[in-house]
């Protein structure tokens, strides 16, 4: 075999094992998200009646941009799924969770939202609510940090 034919093979040997993710190495386990996590959400949402009160709102508010904190409490996981509750200061509610393959990507649900998130760290996430309750609706954004 010649010096080009074993460069052409070299070039194509390291052009594979470049392409191949490095997460491949790294053995990526699934986050341990059980615990207790604090955040704000930035949110806003709306409500025909403007009077009506929300759940996590306080009346008046519908259409608002506000900042509400929220305690996220982890207390189930097993594997990629988890459940727990979410609480602002005036309501508290149920949450059911999964961790995607990625082991970043979160999806999760309440009584009537819908959360999609990222794991920023191991005691960091990023959190994305959605909620859509005729005839309410809203979306919000927050970063939650886990209680050492």
């Amino acid at each position: 075999m010649g010096m080009k034919a074993c460069t052409m093979i070299l070039f194509v040997f390291m052009a594979i094992a470049l392409s191949i993710p490095c997460s491949t190495f790294a053995g990526n386990s699934i986050p341990d998200l059980k615990g207790a996590w604090e955040g704000t959400f930035l949110s806003i949402k709306y409500h025909p009646e403007s009077g009506h009160e929300m759940e996590h709102r306080p009346a008046g508010h519908s259409g608002k941009m506000l900042a509400i904190k929220f305690n996220l409490t982890v207390d189930y996981q097993e594997k990629r799924v988890f459940a727990g509750t979410i609480a602002s200061a005036k309501h508290k509610e149920s949450v059911t969770g999964v961790i995607a393959l990625d082991n970043e990507t979160l999806y999760l649900t309440d009584q009537d939202s819908t959360f999609f998130g990222k794991v920023l760290g191991s005691d960091r996430i990023e959190l994305i609510w959605t909620a859509v309750e005729t005839p309410a609706h809203g979306a919000g954004h927050g970063v939650f940090v886990k209680n050492k």
